[in-house]
């Protein structure tokens, strides 16, 4: 049987938020620029999902880099590679992760991206969306420029995908 023993809050917002209390043994990892966050009462936050008092593990600032991106690895004690990717703009604290997988890298952008194709225009009813979602779209914007390098430069070894792109869920 396995055991769900580190989980990792790309933001706090509701939708990414729930259900971790089912794991109240778990670790989660988490942004301390979110975590921040989480404590000032901010509405878009449900201080209800947080009451069970979560293992926060904080990750800090981070002069390391991954592929061109500020990175803050994960130590999961198992082997597996990961590391958080500070993907700022939607919330003020909001990450990307990503898993090595053999010779890829799985990358999760949580929402710094609604739709996949925000990757390759600004021009887009979604962009007019996430600019109003979003917490700074100066920050989600520049977010998005560092995802469109990391895939130009990068395509061969990273495979990404957001949270809300159905077109991007496995097939089945």
């Amino acid at each position: 049987m396995r055991v769900v023993t580190d989980i990792v809050l790309t933001r706090g917002d509701p939708d990414h938020a729930g259900g971790r209390a089912d794991f109240s043994h778990a670790f989660v990892h988490v942004l301390a620029e979110e975590r921040a966050r989480l404590d000032t009462g901010d509405e878009r936050y449900s201080a209800a999902q947080f009451v069970h008092g979560p293992r926060w593990v904080v990750h800090g600032k981070s002069v390391v880099g991954w592929m061109g991106l500020e990175a803050r690895w994960l130590s999961l004690g198992s082997g597996t590679q990961a590391v958080l990717l500070p993907l700022f703009g939607h919330t003020l604290g909001q990450c990307g992760v990503a898993v090595r997988d053999g010779s890829r890298w799985l990358v999760h952008l949580g929402d710094a991206y609604y739709l996949r194709w925000e990757l390759s225009t600004d021009d887009d009813p979604v962009s007019a969306l996430a600019a109003h979602r979003g917490a700074d779209d100066v920050l989600r914007r520049k977010s998005l420029e560092a995802l469109r390098r990391l895939l130009r430069d990068h395509a061969g070894e990273v495979e990404m995908f957001g949270y809300h792109d159905f077109a991007e869920f496995p097939a089945g």
